[in-house]
């Protein structure tokens, strides 16, 4: 089972505004999948009474009355994390952030949006990590409860092999999934077997679901679940940096070489895990080239062929379908409805702040549609109904990156450092739309402690913050080199190579920004000197350099060579007092954006070694970071500007000149 612990964590924490929960318990798996399943969802609060709420742990505080008032229409949300985005149903009907509606409200009320909302209850069963057999349990219980419609989000879980609980029951799904699986093997590669596995077992269940729903008389809506299409490839596999034609591909992408890089993704191999990365990047770089109808296809590919199972394919949705048409249910197409949102029918982060949930400003939307949709398929209470376009759906920029930071995050490897090609896409994001919390973030790992969400799901993550935070630099570090911004890219690189310095993959991305700003000599001793042999040889060949086949044997012990120490090299033949220049030039010298792509760069720069204990940033860290917040802020983007400002100050040495006049800002804006 893929288990979407962070991605739950961040929905929780949108859900009660960001941040940091103290005070909650490590998450145990086993008792959230395993043994609070065999007691009911809902239980009534006091024996009589006729109220009934969740009991669940990390349930939404749902409650409701039984019987069911006269002229409610009562509608079960139930699913896997995604359906937890469609939380505070009342926000849906009448725009209410907070609490459930008194029951006069529920039954007489018509919607702000001018919709005929009159006498909707909505009660979200949606729990992170559950899988269709658990939601299909709940399924049976809410049919107790006097339901006027089902709606199911269920696809993005369904990896039977990796059920962990003890007992017969689960004993039983495992050997099932086995048993298909072999059968499959004996036609298909191991990866399809498993997934036509795993598809035989899921359409069951959801057969199961429709079937009950059916027998009871209830309506019901299966949802097909979209996904982030164009900008997230594969977090739990590794790109085939040792191909030679996915190296030389991959470097003529990001040097912006479109149309020399497509031909060597277009030799790829079709098979896994290659193919994935294969077909992701011929995507980006047809995207690139603005041929999106081409490039479609291969994302499309590329997400059949991700190993995580954690994203639905159109496999899956066309099983949903396929399912739910022949129990006589209705279908929500939610992968149709992002594919007409996004821009050139390709949804990426802008929709999603991961690989399958989608930002909650769209919630209107998918309501909108699901209601549609049911009206469409004869249910006639559903056809008056048109969703509320709340503020409860709007999330600030930093409880966004927040989110996005600890996704990046927490796909880092305790054991791996190689380049975690999802990290990269989520901070590539990052770096472009909240420049400021990326340097916050490059600071410490306390500066980046404070931009990760912390609960019950997470508890590991303040572990994990020192031990991961030379890996993250590195990553950050190759953010930059995509960008073009050696200077900045070789600061934090050398800040990771300064805290593991025996460490070759880091001394690989070195390598490769020596070489992308021209230091020819120095990179091919790199590439040479590696004891990366395939993936050093293939890359360096991509370089130009003639690198020597791989010699088999043991790597060399390369611990004790000593880190060059470049922090004030030129970024592109542009000095420190280049950038600086670039980064206060007058109004209208130069566009903004690209004055503060220069201030990000000095404080990096800047900031490229190991903080001495309260010494803080240099004097022109701390005039590129203060010119960042007034960028920022003439740019419209106030939350991010504040964040810089906060950061400038707590940063900035007590000789720094400007000091006095940042904390009066600072104080103005205090709430």
């Amino acid at each position: 089972m893929i288990f979407c612990g962070l991605a739950f964590s961040a929905l929780r924490a949108e859900k009660s505004g960001g941040g940091t929960v103290g005070g909650e318990r490590p998450l145990d798996p086993g008792h959230y999948l395993c043994e609070e399943i065999k007691r009911p969802f809902f239980a009534e609060v006091k024996p009589g009474s006729g109220q009934f709420k969740a009991q669940r742990s990390l349930a939404l505080p749902e409650r409701f009355s039984m019987p069911k008032p006269a002229g409610v229409k009562r509608v079960f949300i139930l699913g896997e994390s995604v359906a937890l985005i469609l939380g505070q149903g009342e926000a849906a009907l009448y725009g209410e952030a907070d609490g459930r509606l008194p029951l006069e409200r529920i039954a007489g009320g018509v919607s702000s949006s001018g919709g005929n909302n009159s006498g909707f209850e909505i009660i979200n069963c949606g729990m992170g990590g559950y899988d269709s057999f658990r939601i299909h349990g709940i399924l049976r219980e809410v049919l107790n409860y006097q339901p006027d419609l089902l709606v199911i989000l269920s696809g993005n879980n369904e990896v039977p092999a990796a059920e962990l609980c003890p007992g017969p029951g689960s004993g039983l799904r495992r050997r099932e999934f086995r048993l298909l699986e072999k059968y499959y093997s004996l036609k298909d590669d191991p990866q399809q077997a498993r997934e036509k596995a795993s598809l035989k077992m899921h359409g069951a269940m959801l057969e199961k679901m429709a079937k009950a729903a059916k027998k009871a008389g209830v309506p019901a809506i299966f949802c097909t679940l979209p996904a982030n299409l164009k900008d997230l490839p594969s977090y739990l596999v590794y790109p085939p940096l040792e191909n030679p034609g996915f190296a030389a591909g991959y470097k003529l992408f990001y040097e912006r070489e479109y149309e020399a890089a497509a031909e060597k993704f277009r030799l790829g191999p079709g098979d896994r895990p290659a193919g994935h990365f294969f077909n992701f990047y011929l995507g980006k770089t047809l995207e690139k080239l603005g041929r999106t109808a081409e490039s479609r296809a291969h994302f499309l590919k590329a997400v059949g062929l991700d190993d995580n199972m954690g994203r639905a394919s159109e496999a899956r949705n066309a099983l949903i379908k396929r399912v739910a048409g022949s129990e006589g249910a209705c279908v929500a197409d939610l992968e149709g409805l992002f594919y007409k949102l996004s821009p050139g029918g390709l949804p990426g982060f802008r929709e999603f702040t991961d690989e399958v949930h989608w930002r909650s400003s769209y919630n209107k939307a998918v309501w909108d549609e699901i209601f549609r949709s049911a009206a469409a398929c004869g249910i006639k209470a559903a056809a008056g109904f048109k969703a509320v376009d709340s503020p409860k759906y709007v999330t600030s920029p930093r409880a966004d990156a927040s989110k996005r930071f600890s996704y990046a995050f927490s796909w880092l490897s305790d054991t791996d450092s190689r380049l975690n090609e999802g990290s990269l896409a989520a901070l590539s994001y990052l770096r472009q739309n909240t420049p400021g919390l990326f340097a916050q973030a490059a600071g410490s790992p306390e500066a980046l402690g404070e931009l990760l969400i912390h609960n019950s799901w997470s508890t590991a993550t303040a572990a994990r913050l020192r031990a991961l935070f030379p890996l993250f630099l590195v990553h950050l570090a190759e953010t930059e080199r995509r960008l073009g911004n050696s200077g900045a890219a070789l600061s934090l690189c050398e800040r990771g190579l300064s805290l593991k310095p025996a460490d070759e993959r880091f001394r690989l991305v070195r390598a490769q920004i020596l070489a992308g700003s021209g230091r020819l000599k120095e990179a091919e001793k790199e590439f040479r000197g590696s004891g990366l042999r395939q993936e050093a040889r293939a890359l360096g060949r991509a370089y130009g350099f003639a690198l020597p086949s791989p010699v088999a044997g043991p790597a060399q012990n390369t611990a004790a060579r000593p880190v060059q120490k470049t922090a004030s090299e030129p970024v592109e033949k542009n000095g420190l007092e280049s950038l600086m220049a670039l980064c206060i030039a007058p109004a209208g010298k130069l566009e903004p954006q690209k004055a503060l792509q220069a201030c990000q760069s000095v404080v990096y720069t800047v900031n490229s070694g190991a903080r001495k204990k309260g010494g803080g940033l240099a004097a022109a860290g701390s005039d590129a970071s203060f010119e960042s917040y007034k960028l920022l802020k003439a740019l419209g983007r106030a939350e991010e500007a504040k964040e810089a400002l906060r950061w400038t100050v707590a940063n900035s040495p007590a000789s720094w000149p400007k000091l006095a006049e940042a904390r009066g800002l600072l104080l103005k804006q205090a709430p």
